[in-house]
Formats: C-alpha cells, structure tokens, sequence
C-alpha cells in the first residue's frame, strides 16, 4: 500500500481529530481506513499521538488478514517465488482463441516492440494490485506478468497500471540496488530477478548482465504502481572483454587503431583503439604492438562507442586454448590434455585443486568437461589454475562489414558486425574455404559481399561454414557525378523519386554487376545503381545498368585450382579498392604465359 499512498491526490477522512494527523501520514492512515485495517476509537479519533500498544498493533494486524482473505490478496515477492514467466505491457485488450483461451499480445518494456503472444487458458486468476480481480483488468497500456507453470502453461497474471517512465542520473551500484538521482532528489531502486535490463543500445537480460564496476553514467527507470523496478536501460559506461590477443593494426590516415583478441569461448572479436585509450603492460603503461600477440589481454571497452576505453597486457601469466583431447582422474590429482590450436601438440596438465572450472560460463566439475570442447587454461606453475570450456562450434550472426586480403598468404578476413556492434574477425583459407551457401544456394568466397547477413559457424577457430542473406537495395538512382576523395569517391546521384542525393562511398564497399564483383573505379555517371544504406552509410552497390561495360580484368593471382580450373583474382583499382573474383579457366582456355 507504501507506492499507492504515494500517488493519491485526495484523502478525505471522518476523523473527529483529522487535523491533528501530520500531512505526511493522511495518505496512509486515509488508506489503512478505506480497507478497514484502522477505525477511530469510542469517540471517533484516530489519536496520532497515542501509543501503539500490542492489542492495538494484534486488531491491525487481525483485520489485515481478514481483510486479505475476503479479497483474494495475494502478495507476490520476487525472491521467494521460482517460477517461469513473461512480461510487459498489454498491446490490446486480449482477444479469444481457440478453445476458448484468451490470447494476450505483449509489447517489450524497454522497447515498445510486439514481443510475444500468451494463451491464458479459462480459470487462469487475475490479480490486480496483488487483489483478486477479473480479465477486465487486462487493459491496453498496463503492465502485466504472466506466471507459468512447470508445463509452460499461464495460471495466473499480475497487473498494474501503466508503468511510470523517467531518466535519472546513476551515481553507483552496490549489488542489487542502484543509487540514482532524479529531479535532484536521490533513491535506491532494487533490481530484483523480474527486473529487465538493458545495458547500452541492444544488449537486453536480468540484472545478471549489470556491472557494478562498468561506471554507467545515466538510466532510464520505470516503475509499476507498487513502486517496484519493472525495467531499466543503463547508458555510458564500459564493459569488460578478454582473451588472448590475436592482432594488432596501428592506426593509419584517419583509421583507428584495432585490435583482435580471441575470447575465451574461441570466437575473435576486433575493437577500434583510439588514440587516446589507456594501454599497459604488466601494469606499466606502454604501447600496444603486434609482438604481444598470444598473450592475455583485457579491455574496458565503452558500451555506447564500442571503442577500448583501457588494454591491460599479461606477458607473464601463460594461458592455453585449444581442443580437450582427454580428461583423467586420479586420487592425487587430475588431469586434462588439451591439443594447442596454435602449435597442433596435445599436452597434458595437472589441474590445481583449487582450479575454478567453468562451462558456458556456469561453474562446473571437471568430469562434467567433455572431449572435443574449447577451452582456455591459464596455467600456474605449470598447472590449471582456470579452465574456460565451450562447445567445439560456435555461430555468430551479423552482417558482413569489411573485408580484408592478406598481402602475405592466401586468405581474406570478414569482419561482421554482431546486433550489439561488437565486431568479430574470421579469417579464411582461400585454398580450403569452408562451405558457402548465399541467397539458399551453393555459392563461393568471392560472392559474399559487404552488407550481406551471415550467419557463420566455426569449429576450433576455423570457419566450417557461411551462409548468407543478401541485402535488397533501399535506395535506387542513376548517378550524376562522382568525385574522387582521398578515402573513396562521392556519389552525387538523383533517385527514382527525383531527390537529389548524395552518398560518400569509402574503398571497402562491394560493387557487383550481374552478380559479378567489379571495382568501384568502374562506376561511370548515368549508371543506374541499387545501393544498401544503413543510415547515411553505403553498404554495398549494386550496377542495375550501365552504359558501358568492360570485358577485361587485370589484377594478382592469389590462388589456382588446377583440378577445379578456376583462379582467385584480386583486382586492385587505382583508388587502392581491392576485390577478390573467381575466374573460371576451363580446357581449352588459352594461357599466355
């Protein structure tokens, strides 16, 4: 009853000494009137300087439970309660559906978005305000939880009045509770496990994926009507990423600085390092270089720009990662062979008694760590100390952002950008490329482009598949002029629509012609062109019609399949756009040599 004493507004009350009650408690005591729990005495006083004696606090005490019992009220504590459930706020007023089941669509606290539909099967209860009420109380706008049994099925809802939105200022967390400051006034709002969290732009959970030491700077809060955190998006602060450093690119012309480190759970992740990020090694602050690469690593990396905020560089500690070949047990001690990714030997480790064992990122036991599992070890003395499991194979979904050709051996890089902009790097072999299916057919390296959705499994830090999706063009317009910049060329075009537009395209966006990768020096003014923009960004184009076109490409042989008889091309336009295309050379092709 605390909150809903909190937003009356009026309190009339019959009290012979209604003044002398302090303004403070009128809300409480009008309440605690209303449902019975207190009435004057023989002469129609509330008496608020009186003592509470113990057969006053027993009658309180006796009516609450009377009063509870006649209404169906129905307290619902978080942390005493286990089961399953979903939230959020009512869509529409539920409509009936098979069966008689009435179907309630949800909409996502946080962000608006239609979330799911709910059966609520016939007898399911209804509470309002923890009372008994009836599915009139099932109102668009409010919020409601809906508690689920063993079997998944609804046997009751919970609902509350539309939910109370405002932003506050985060000053600090201390387990579950957040202190913040709104309207310059200060409060301490508890998450407890029903709370929805959001940390960031996109990544959503319970309170588990709150950092105490993340420093956010700014939430936005909303409150049911019993006062209780239903949702919370915590912005600014930073997050913490580690592994083993897998690369690092100095910064060039207007390009960042970045860095590769594979994850405990075996996927390689790049961030951008900007030039002011905090770097140290072994705790002394010193710049970041190629030479640290296999060792430890861990960043704070901010989770609005994705950019590392510090690198703390460990020469000393010795980590391993590779596959789990066996694991042994012995009354003495235990062991664990691990074959390492990077040398191809297995090697067999004592396992520390003390040894925290995790899989999944979930403690568990060492018997419970299977053959063929990914795993990282941080050794002591020669022993594992850590054990950081995973399955085998992995698979990230994004787009495809960037890709990269190596001037040193036969592979390109594709950078995909995951939901949560967090970049994650896969480097393949061009002369045993996984298996590619684009658009739900066969496809090869060479037809994946930027701004493509991916969806790319890996086995043992080697990339085993890729299936993508092409993006359909947004924007559709014949070019007008194309200026040559320093990092690409700007495209003046005017669309279907008549509007005059223009586009900067820097040198890593895809440009294909009947499904055939060509370079972006190519485009000509009056070219007609399909082009993927994500806000005012150009993820690839595509030539629907040009007015001329070239038969000839000129570029360096990366590789050849003589039994195949196609070559790998990489066609390098004067603007420094590089393209990798497939060049079929069947029997009786002449070779000049």
């Amino acid at each position: 009853l605390g909150p809903m004493s909190e937003r009356l507004s009026s309190y009339p009350m019959s009290f012979d000494d209604t003044a002398s009650i302090s303004e403070s408690a009128k809300p409480s005591v009008y309440l605690l009137s209303v449902y019975g729990i207190v009435q004057g005495d023989q002469n129609n006083d509330f008496g608020p300087d009186g003592q509470v004696t113990r057969a006053i606090m027993a009658t309180m005490l006796s009516r609450a439970i009377r009063y509870m019992d006649a209404h169906g009220t129905d307290p619902d504590l978080p942390e005493y309660t286990s089961y399953a459930f979903q939230q959020g706020v009512i869509a529409a007023t539920p409509a009936e559906g098979s069966g008689g089941a009435l179907i309630l669509t949800l909409n996502d606290d946080l962000t608006g978005a239609t979330a799911y539909s709910v059966s609520l099967p016939s007898g399911v209860t209804i509470y309002e305000n923890n009372m008994e009420s009836t599915t009139s109380a099932l109102k668009a706008g409010r919020h409601a939880r809906v508690c689920l049994d063993g079997r998944g099925t609804a046997y009751a809802v919970r609902v509350s009045d539309a939910l109370e939105e405002f932003e506050a200022t985060v000053n600090g967390i201390d387990g579950y509770d957040i202190a913040i400051t709104r309207s310059g006034q200060g409060e301490i709002l508890t998450m407890d496990r029903f709370t929805q969290v959001q940390v960031g732009s996109k990544t959503t959970g319970d309170r588990s994926i709150v950092d105490a030491d993340a420093g956010y700077t700014s939430a936005v809060c909303k409150l049911d009507d019993q006062g209780r955190l239903v949702a919370i998006r915590l912005d600014g602060g930073t997050r913490t990423e580690e592994g083993i450093l897998a690369g690092y690119t100095k910064a060039s012309g207007t390009t960042a600085a970045s860095i590769q480190v594979i994850g405990f759970d075996g996927v390689t992740r790049t961030f951008s390092v900007p030039s002011g990020a905090t770097t140290t090694v072994n705790s002394l602050v010193s710049n970041l270089n190629s030479s640290y690469e296999g060792d430890y690593v861990s960043l704070r990396v901010s989770n609005d720009s994705n950019a590392v905020v510090t690198a703390a560089v460990d020469t000393v500690t010795e980590y391993v990662q590779g596959a789990v070949k066996a694991t042994s047990y012995a009354s003495d001690v235990n062991t664990i062979t691990v074959t390492n990714f990077d040398t191809g030997k297995a090697t067999s480790y004592d396992v520390s008694k003390s040894a925290v064992i995790t899989y999944n990122g979930e403690t568990t036991l060492l018997r419970n760590i299977k053959k063929d599992y990914f795993v990282t070890l941080r050794l002591s003395g020669g022993d594992a100390a850590l054990i950081e499991a995973y399955p085998g194979s992995t698979v990230t979904e994004g787009v495809i952002t960037e890709r990269i050709f190596s001037d040193t051996d036969t592979t390109v890089t594709f950078v995909v950008t995951q939901e949560d902009d967090t970049q994650v790097s896969f480097k393949v072999d061009l002369s045993n490329p996984p298996d590619i299916e684009r658009d739900e057919a066969d496809s090869t390296i060479d037809k994946l482009r930027t701004g493509d959705s991916v969806e790319v499994t890996v086995r043992y830090n080697e990339v085993t598949r890729i299936t993508a999706t092409s993006q359909s063009a947004n924007v559709i317009g014949t070019v007008d002029r194309i200026i040559q910049e320093k990092n690409g060329y700007t495209l003046e075009m005017t669309l279907s629509d008549g509007e005059e537009v223009s586009y900067t395209v820097t040198s890593g966006v895809s440009v294909t012609q009947s499904g055939k990768s060509v370079n972006l020096s190519s485009l000509r003014p009056g070219y007609k062109l399909g082009l993927v923009v994500s806000g005012e960004q150009v993820v690839s184009i595509e030539i629907q019609q040009a007015v001329n076109s070239s038969n000839k490409l000129t570029g360096t042989v990366i590789y050849v399949s003589t039994s195949d008889k196609y070559i790998y091309l990489r066609c390098v336009d004067e603007a420094g756009n590089e393209e990798i295309v497939t060049v079929n050379a069947p029997s009786g092709t002449v070779i000049l040599d």
